[in-house]
């Protein structure tokens, strides 16, 4: 078994193929077969290994450490296994003690043969030759001193190791291995590296020393490289610093290259440093590099900011800084790969090591904290494996550009104070910017792969969809107020008129903008709507404030208005003046609907108001709110020609009648609401004990007319209605709505009068006829005469005309003779003459109901009870004749309003003719039957009454003929 020989006879056994070194460069060497190990990495000057061997902290066990490290390598030395054959050792150390002799003899001759021979290289050396042998024999000397120290050095330590290997095997067999035994081994190895520590002074600090050379050694070569940085970086300014960009490729190399630089250091320090600050130590230092980039990229994106301008003025320099973004893609991509193939690595490192544990141990369940160990192991691992930082210029270059069109929008649309400088500012970005600038000077600039058009491209659509959808949002209240209806629509109007033509080079198919455009126009309408009807209301209400100071108006027919009829119209021609200057053809016919709904409003507001106030309104005001709906009329005539040219279904014109049933509705009001409001007292007496008020004897016209004065009729036909009749004709209120007045008051007065009479709900009943019919006949005489009096007006043109207040024929069809058989059935004296009065109503009249006959008749007490009922039978026997031969089609008169009798609640008479005993009574029998009984009558029950009232109201007297002569022989 070979021993193994110390680092010293190793050298000179392999010397044979080396050139022989001195002895004192033996001596120089480690004594010890293990040599410390170095640290390689650029941290070590700062805190690296500290120990020569074990590459812990300097202390004073590094003696010890050595002499561990020294016997760890291998298990046979000094043949520690062989102690049982103890002959067989010594026999075989005898030989190789020979061997290695002879061995060092020989090379001790060759190396001496191989100095010589340097030594004596020319002829001329030989004159050295005493002074070489004076020094040879000094070396000689010393290393003869040298190897007695050494050899007895040696020889006392191998007999030192010899007992200890003895001390060992005794100590294995006694099983006193433990370092804590005393006397042990390893216990007295501990004494022994103490003891050789003391041997050598200071010798920690000899052993700190080394490593902290070595670090220093390879910190300065590193360091080296560092030094370097700022001078490449003051290099790459200087080129950064040129107005021309020339210099731009080879300032980006040498930044690239410094990165190279600063990442490889960083890896390195991640993956060995010991303290945690370290990384961020140098990546603070390496700072200086990424200030360079940042100035580097600064001076490159500066060349974006106008870049149509630059492309046209210098395409070379966007060219080279697209060489430049498209080198950092490749690095980029490089960057990524590696990464990428590392991870994996990692993973696959990680992989392997599991399995392994798992193959050296047995298959049981780790606790938690070994997981947990694991994992934070797995993560240390992961760390030491740098992400490496991808600069992504291209996308950078992109947003860049995106970026510099959104702020050329802000400048150029957003900024701009009016609309004028708005679409300026559009036509200037479109057309020069993109249609222009970049289908002309950029694209020559960028490779076809970066489909540059198409980017510029969308971007402008994409700012002024923007900008567009911030005008028809309000929610986006900067844009949306920005800019009043009228300026928006004239930018709608730029984009269907301008906006294609702009950018027919840049984009095959500009965006049409059509939804917001009719959002637009809808907004628009949907505005103004709301904008005209607060405007509208605010006008309506100046009518309502303060009536006393309302200043009135003339209209063309010289009849009074208020001033809102024109402010309305005024207000509505601006609007109508706005949409035309927008010079959009189909917002005019759109925007007509919302007009036409202010007017509208206008009319409602107005009568809603005058319904309101009614009571408070005087006569003048009220006169001039119904004339503002003729007078609308004729400005609507005017508004009808502007826009007679626009492709409008239904224009203002259509809203005529609604104004003119405005004004219907209006004098509704001023009939029902204040002039019979004031007669309403009066109707209340009709046909109660003070109705009448004439006597009954005979007198004459002027104390007839002192009667009447009291009576309820007078007191409303001469008090109440003719003063109100004379104020309007006195050019307050517009003829046809006058005329419309006297119709509606005429309507509505004998309407009640005869309402009152017949279906009252307190029944009405007349003891005395005479009086009544008496009274009745004048109340008819007042009434034709008020209604069918004629007036003076004044036409057009100052002309003037006599015309009858209200049309006599149509009076005398529709409410004279509806009147003047009521009255006759009430002035009838026998049973007779009330069923020919009952016949000839029937026979003028299609719509009287039973229940109108019955309640007429009801209003007589001046028949006795059999007779009564007799007469009842022989009236209901003429109603059922006229029931079975009426013309249902024919026109309704007044009897038909007055009777409001649900259908299914009216009365009917018995339809059995055959059981009627009067049924088959003729007119000619009962005109016979009657003159007969006028010589009876004073026989009668009636006594006095009939023969007062048949003196009184003789038929030749009572005549109600319109003419002149009528009222000559009334009296």
């Amino acid at each position: 078994m070979n021993r193994r020989r110390t680092t010293v006879v190793d050298e000179l056994i392999s010397s044979n193929t080396r050139s022989n070194p001195t002895l004192s460069d033996l001596l120089n060497r480690e004594t010890y077969s293990q040599s410390p190990p170095t640290n390689s990495n650029i941290i070590g000057i700062v805190g690296g290994n500290s120990s020569p061997l074990s590459g812990n902290s300097p202390s004073t066990n590094v003696g010890m450490e050595m002499y561990n490290d020294s016997l760890t390598p291998t298990n046979d030395y000094l043949g520690v296994n062989k102690f049982n054959n103890s002959t067989s050792v010594k026999q075989n150390n005898i030989i190789e003690d020979d061997t290695f002799i002879q061995v060092l003899k020989k090379t001790s001759q060759q190396n001496a043969i191989e100095s010589v021979c340097r030594l004596l290289e020319s002829a001329s050396d030989l004159d050295k030759l005493p002074d070489l042998k004076q020094t040879t024999k000094r070396q000689l000397e010393k290393l003869e001193t040298q190897m007695t120290t050494l050899s007895s050095t040696q020889i006392e330590e191998a007999d030192q190791a010899i007992q200890l290997v003895t001390q060992v095997r005794d100590d294995y067999l006694k099983g006193r291995l433990d370092d804590g035994t005393p006397s042990s081994l390893f216990q007295n190895m501990r004494d022994l590296c103490v003891v050789n520590d003391q041997l050598i002074e200071n010798y920690d600090v000899i052993g700190e020393v080394l490593i902290t050379y070595r670090n220093v050694k390879k910190t300065i070569e590193k360091l080296s490289k560092l030094t370097v940085l700022q001078k490449q970086i003051k290099r790459i300014k200087r080129k950064l610093a040129d107005t021309n960009d020339v210099h731009l490729l080879q300032a980006h190399e040498d930044i690239c290259s410094l990165e190279e630089i600063k990442e490889d250091a960083l890896k390195e320090v991640k993956a060995k440093a010991i303290r945690s600050d370290y990384y961020s130590i140098f990546e603070e230092y390496f700072q200086m590099i990424d200030d360079i980039r940042e100035r580097f990229e600064t001076v490159v994106w500066l060349r974006f900011t106008d870049i149509e301008y630059t492309c046209e003025t210098e395409p070379e320099c966007i060219v080279r800084i697209i060489r430049i973004i498209e080198k950092e893609e490749a690095r980029d991509e490089r960057k990524r790969i590696e990464y990428e193939e590392q991870l994996a690595e990692v993973q696959r490192n990680k992989r392997k090591q599991k399995n392994k544990r798992k193959n050296d141990k047995l298959i049981t369940i780790s606790s938690g904290k070994d997981q947990e160990e694991e994992d934070e192991e797995n993560e240390r691992i992961s760390n030491v494996v740098l992400e490496p930082k991808i600069k992504r210029m291209k996308e950078e270059c992109f947003k860049r550009m995106r970026q510099y069109v959104a702020d050329k929008y802000r400048e150029a649309v957003y900024e701009a104070q009016g609309v004028e400088d708005k679409i300026q500012g559009l036509n200037m970005l479109l057309g020069d910017k993109l249609n222009e600038g970049v289908t002309r000077h950029v694209i020559p600039c960028f490779p076809p792969e970066w489909n540059i058009l198409s980017f510029f491209a969308n971007a402008h659509e994409e700012e002024l969809t923007k900008y567009i959808d911030g005008l028809v949002d309000s929610s986006n209240v900067e844009i949306y107020n920005s800019m009043t209806m009228g300026e928006k629509l004239k930018i709608i109007k730029w984009l269907s008129d301008e906006y294609p033509h702009l950018v027919d080079e840049a984009i095959e198919k500009p965006k049409s903008f059509e939804a917001q455009r009719s959002h637009l126009i809808g907004d628009y309408i949907n505005s103004r709507s709301s904008f005209m009807v607060e405007c509208t209301a605010n006008i309506v209400a100046q009518d309502f404030k303060n009536f006393d100071e309302i200043p009135l108006n003339a209209n063309a027919r010289n009849y009074p208005t208020t001033p809102s009829v024109v402010e309305i119209f005024t207000f509505i021609n601006n609007q109508l003046d706005e949409l035309m200057d927008t010079e959009i053809e189909d917002i005019v016919p759109t925007a007509t609907n919302s007009l036409m709904a202010s007017l509208r409003y206008f009319i409602d507001c107005s009568y809603e108001k005058l319904e309101r106030y009614i009571n408070d309104i005087p006569l003048t005001i009220l006169c001039a709110l119904i004339n503002n709906n003729t007078t609308a009329i004729d400005y609507i005539e005017v508004m009808e020609q502007r826009i007679e040219h626009f492709p409008i279904e239904q224009g203002f014109s259509s809203l005529n009648d609604y104004f003119k049933q405005n004004a219907f509705k209006m004098t509704d009001l001023l009939c029902d609401k204040v002039i019979f409001r004031d007669a309403e007292r009066f109707m209340d007496e009709l046909f109660t004990e003070t109705w009448i008020t004439l006597p009954a004897e005979k007198i004459s016209k002027e104390e007839k007319t002192a009667y009447l004065k009291a009576s309820p009729v007078y007191k409303m036909v001469i008090q109440i209605f003719e003063p109100y009749a004379n104020d309007l004709e006195g050019d307050l209120l517009e003829m046809e709505f006058r005329d419309y007045l006297i119709n509606r008051l005429a309507d509505k007065f004998i309407c009640g009068y005869l309402e009152k009479l017949l279906f009252a709900k307190k029944k009405i009943k007349f003891k005395d006829a005479l009086l009544a019919s008496n009274q009745m006949k004048e109340d008819i005489r007042l009434i034709r005469d008020f209604f069918c009096a004629t007036v003076e007006i004044e036409h057009e043109g100052g002309i003037q005309d006599t015309v009858e207040r209200m049309d006599s024929k149509v009076f005398k069809k529709k409410y004279y003779e509806p009147m003047k058989v009521v009255f006759t059935i009430l002035k009838a004296v026998t049973a007779d003459e009330v069923c020919k009065a009952v016949k000839d109503m029937l026979d003028k009249f299609n719509d009287v109901s039973y229940d109108t006959v019955l309640n007429l008749m009801n209003t007589r007490e001046d028949f006795i009870k059999k007779d009564k009922q007799d007469l009842d039978l022989r009236i209901e026997a003429i109603y059922s004749e006229y029931e079975d031969s009426r013309d249902l089609t024919a026109k309704p008169t007044i009897f038909s309003k007055i009777d409001k009798t649900p259908v299914d609640k009216r009365k009917s008479t018995k339809k059995k003719k055959k059981d009627t005993k009067t049924s088959t009574f003729d007119l000619q029998e009962l005109e016979e039957k009657s003159t007969n009984n006028k010589k009876d009558t004073n026989k009668t029950d009636g006594g006095e009454f009939g023969e007062s009232l048949s003196a009184f109201l003789g038929e030749d007297d009572f005549n109600f003929d319109f003419d002149a002569e009528d009222d000559e022989e009334e009296d």
